[in-house]
């Protein structure tokens, strides 16, 4: 989910979020796996605003294979130092930067986790987010998914 945008670096890299404090040394986009989560997500940023097809743009984001580190698994939030309280803190506290800094370190270049998954803070407890680092993935395919847009707008009071 994203503003109007029209180049891919407009629609991916991340100005801030819970796993990165600086796009550009840490290129991050963060996705959702439904647009309900997107949405909720997006409201938590903006605060309750209708979804208005003029302001917002939903995109579909093709990644390549590859690792993401799933936080849901205690095991993965263990070797990365963070708890399932500082997962669910809002706003992140900084534990959260450093678990993913310490996701980036693993490997160099494209070896590694190209990112990691978590649990959405405002679409609890189903939805799924996604964190991705910019700097691991070569090819990403983004389209607008304008269709599905409209439809989840229609379907709301």
């Amino acid at each position: 989910m994203g503003r109007q945008a029209v180049e891919r670096k407009q629609v991916l890299n991340s100005r801030q979020g819970r796993f990165h404090d600086d796009p550009d040394s840490e290129p991050t986009s963060y996705l959702a796996a439904s647009i309900e989560t997107a949405w909720l997500e997006v409201g938590a940023r903006f605060g309750k605003v209708r979804p208005d097809p003029l302001a917002f743009r939903l995109f579909r984001v093709k990644l390549p294979a590859g690792e993401l580190a799933d936080l849901a698994d205690p095991k993965v939030r263990e070797r990365v130092g963070l708890s399932q309280n500082d997962l669910a803190a809002d706003p992140a506290p900084a534990a959260c930067r450093q678990a993913a800094r310490k996701l980036r370190a693993e490997g160099r270049g494209q070896a590694g986790p190209m990112g990691l998954t978590y649990p959405s803070l405002r679409d609890r407890p189903k939805g799924l987010c996604a964190a991705i680092f910019l700097e691991r993935v070569t090819k990403v395919g983004v389209e607008p998914a304008d269709a599905e847009w409209r439809a989840y707008m229609e379907k709301l009071p």
